[in-house]
């Protein structure tokens, strides 16, 4: 049954080795190429699939075990067996890596896990039961055991979760040939590095060594004398999109990642920091649109729990909407203008508060809200202000495009009393060359036309009380 297949593929071989053959020109699987792999699930041929899906690269194997029927992701994978890429599942969406775990035997799973990096491993083990983490640990050798244990016991989504175990530290006194040799001859190093960590006898950090200066170097220059000081480490308890954060802002390829202690744990590095960004913008703007973190692996019923919460706030505050002008029912009966309108006005009103919840939530994502000068140093008069109130006072000068009104130069007292002549005080111009220009303040426009409206006013009740005397 399997060569009467093979042979029917044989006349359309598809070399599917390089990554870019698969794909079409929209970037989806190629569907000849699906075709071809879902004839050869059904007809159970492992050596097609051997040949032509073992071989592909871990992102490519996942958007294929996406894109074929849900009913065929198992098989695939039953059928591929050893030789099926367990890192592929990190690739996928989390509903779907759940189904294939679930029907993997722990065995193969351990077996799997024991040949990735150790933060493709965590991230596979984070989503199974304790049960099963314990079972699949307790077939892993002791060094990688307890290195999976360690990442798997910080928070999730901190960058003890989503480092890597496996690096290159080295003693300060050790030179650069004693460096040089101590990695050719230890197999226990990870597959690739950019640079060598220095640390003490206690594991605490002390700097670090770019590849490139320890190549240039000679071999007896120790390593203290072409280190550099490590001042962007990683704490293991900080945000994960805090650490990707710190990655844009230093432009940072690697860093090393410590405990409360200062002692090294581990390595981020700008792969797993991708990975972060995407994951966190994705996250943001599913937020933005109320539907959590749906996927679209998700069934119907998934679907509908994440977003009823969202539609029912919406209905709810429809419904008001629409008792509201309800009350004024007779008013758009005489002036049917005033239906017409009513679209215009809540669509207009839809979409400037959906662009300025746009803004403000990627100000505030990307650290992007800026104080001015005044707010930063004059606190408001009720105490200090604190970071919540700074950020509730942005969100107010974005949504409403209110000025600050900038502080007015104060006079002197010698000032004031030489403007006083005859028991009267009049109005003194200042220098235009020696005295400070003033910005143009809402604020204070406001404020000159409420004092003029209140002089008005006064004059007006003098010239009323000097008629009433005359007339006496």
């Amino acid at each position: 049954m399997s060569s009467t297949g093979d042979d029917d593929r044989g006349s359309d071989e598809i070399a599917v080795h390089d990554g870019s053959d698969i794909y079409a020109e929209d970037g989806s699987v190629r569907s000849d190429f699906l075709m071809h792999v879902g004839a050869a699930i059904a007809d159970r041929d492992t050596i097609y699939l051997r040949q032509h899906v073992a071989g592909l690269h871990a992102s490519e194997l996942g958007d294929l075990i996406e894109a074929v029927q849900p009913e065929q992701r198992i098989a695939l994978v039953l059928l591929l067996g050893k030789d099926f890429d367990l890192a592929a599942l990190t690739e996928v969406d989390e509903g779907i890596r759940l189904d294939i775990v679930e029907h993997l035997p722990n065995e193969q799973i351990a077996e799997a896990i024991g040949e990735m990096d150790s933060d493709d491993a965590v991230y596979i083990l984070e989503d199974l039961d304790e049960e099963d983490q314990e079972e699949i640990l307790a077939k892993l050798p002791f060094t990688e055991r307890v290195r999976l244990r360690r990442s798997l016991d910080y928070p999730e989504s901190t960058a003890g979760r989503r480092m890597q175990t496996e690096f290159v530290a080295v003693p300060p006194f050790w030179t650069v040939g004693q460096t040089i040799d101590y990695m050719r001859e230890d197999d226990d190093l990870p597959e690739s590095f950019t640079q060598i960590f220095v640390i003490d006898p206690t594991f605490k950090l002390l700097g670090a060594v770019d590849l490139d200066r320890v190549l240039r170097a000679k071999r007896s220059v120790k390593i203290d004398a072409i280190m550099r000081d490590t001042s962007h480490s990683v704490p293991a308890e900080m945000d994960q999109e805090e650490a990707a954060q710190l990655f844009e802002q230093y432009d940072l390829l690697s860093a090393a990642v410590v405990d409360e202690n200062g002692r090294l744990v581990g390595v981020l590095t700008i792969d797993d920091v991708v990975d972060v960004i995407q994951e966190e913008a994705e996250e943001d703007f599913l937020r933005l649109s109320g539907v959590g973190d749906e996927e679209l692996s998700d069934s119907v019923a998934e679907a509908a729990r994440s977003r009823v919460p969202w539609l029912f706030i919406n209905s709810m505050t429809a419904c008001v909407s629409a008792s509201v002008i309800g009350l004024f029912d007779a008013t758009i009966q005489q002036i049917v203008a005033l239906a017409v309108l009513m679209p215009i006005v809540a669509g207009m009103g839809g979409n400037a508060g959906s662009q300025t919840m746009t803004v403000t939530v990627r100000a505030l994502a990307t650290r992007g809200a800026r104080y001015s000068q005044r707010a930063e140093n004059h606190p408001p008069r009720g105490g200090r202000r604190t970071p919540e109130r700074r950020d509730l006072r942005w969100v107010h000068r974005s949504c409403c495009g209110t000025l600050v009104p900038e502080s007015r130069p104060r006079r002197h007292h010698r000032d004031r009393d030489a403007d006083q002549h005859d028991g009267r005080r009049t109005r003194r111009h200042p220098d235009p060359d020696s005295a400070r220009k003033i910005r143009c303040r809402p604020g204070g426009l406001f404020r000159r036309l409420r004092d003029d409206r209140h002089r008005h006013n006064r004059l007006l009740q003098l010239s009323r009380h000097r008629d009433m005397v005359v007339q006496y």
